[in-house]
């Protein structure tokens, strides 16, 4: 179990570092590669941590790497099947009867700035193809800042609780995974990225919604 506290509002003024001063008494949650067994991680590290303010819900995430690129050109596109990306799944409807089977939200943003945003029915579905793309491409409102330095890279999202029908009740538990897609400069084709995540999926899927990261929304009564 993760908690996500409560952080000052407004964005931070240092993306970038690896812990900024606005997540500072926020515990990390390392990138991992749990398909491959404990203790398995990826070549170029990174972690995120997640917390909370009056707007909604905010996940910074730090990643290292010699070289962060990708070849999108505007946003709404694949962008996992184009570069480098950061991939944050919220589940929210985790605790309610039948969770498995509700929606959740994947959000993705890229070195060059570009986002994607989906809103997924039900995960079954999705992943069989039945849910049209047009369905799921849905406004989330979020908010976020890229910065790209020559040996790493981070983002911060701010997702607004509208989406989520409004804050949790406190100490209500959602499902979080943050994922990572890296290509080496060489991989001009796009066909190899190292995969890894907050989560310790036990299998290489990144919406295994039971083996998202529990989180707990301390003290969120707004």
């Amino acid at each position: 179990m993760h908690e996500a506290i409560k952080v000052p509002n407004g964005a931070s003024r240092d993306i970038g570092v690896a812990h900024p001063v606005r997540f500072k008494n926020c515990l990390p949650m390392k990138m991992i590669q749990g398909w491959k067994g404990v203790g398995h991680g990826p070549e170029e590290g990174g972690h995120a941590y997640i917390g909370w303010e009056d707007r909604g819900v905010v996940v910074y995430s730090y990643f290292e790497g010699a070289m962060a690129w990708s070849t999108s050109t505007a946003d709404g596109q694949r962008l996992w099947e184009l570069g480098d990306v950061v991939e944050v799944f919220l589940h929210h409807t985790r605790g309610t009867e039948n969770g498995w089977e509700k929606p959740y939200w994947e959000v993705h943003v890229n070195p060059n700035g570009h986002k994607m945003e989906l809103h997924i029915p039900n995960r079954d579905s999705w992943l069989k193809g039945d849910t049209p793309w047009e369905v799921a491409a849905q406004p989330s409102g979020m908010e976020y800042t890229t910065r790209v330095l020559e040996t790493s890279w981070a983002t911060e999202i701010l997702l607004p609780w509208s989406i989520f029908g409004g804050p949790p009740a406190p100490n209500t538990v959602w499902g979080l995974s943050v994922c990572r897609y890296n290509y080496r400069p060489d991989d001009t084709k796009l066909q190899d990225p190292e995969l890894s995540s907050t989560s310790s999926y036990k299998e290489l899927s990144y919406h295994r919604l039971e083996d998202f990261t529990p989180v707990v929304f301390r003290g969120c009564k707004l």
